[in-house]
């Protein structure tokens, strides 16, 4: 019984469904995805008053976009400070590749989890 009352009271059950499973998240790229499960994570009350006055997919396409040009100026910026050298293979090239991109992923998630902190408390 107490464990029915406290899960009635977890802030998820609080969310419409659609902004839990919002069938619009799958054609959405990977940063909205992000967003949205650090919102859901983090703030889920943001989400949903978003999803209340229907401004959350609007917001995680712009979001999208923004991440999406913030991800590759930061590869491209890892790959200046990480040169490749010359006679680099394939197999090479395709991992010094991948860590452009690994690092700017991460760099984005933590300043991404860090922003909604930051806003939840103040």
């Amino acid at each position: 019984m107490k464990a029915q009352a406290e899960l009635q009271n977890h802030p998820h059950m609080e969310i419409p469904l659609d902004a839990l499973m919002m069938t619009e998240l799958e054609p959405m790229g990977h940063w909205a995805r992000v967003i949205h499960e650090t919102l859901l994570e983090i703030d889920p009350q943001r989400l949903k008053k978003m999803a209340e006055e229907n401004t959350l997919k609007q917001f995680l396409v712009k979001q999208q976009e923004l991440l999406s040009e913030e991800a590759r100026k930061l590869e491209k910026e890892w790959r200046l400070r990480n040169p490749l050298p010359v006679d680099a293979n394939q197999q090479l090239r395709a991992s010094w590749y991948n860590q452009a991109k690994q690092s700017a992923s991460e760099t984005l998630r933590d300043e991404i989890a860090k922003s909604y902190l930051m806003m939840k408390e103040a």
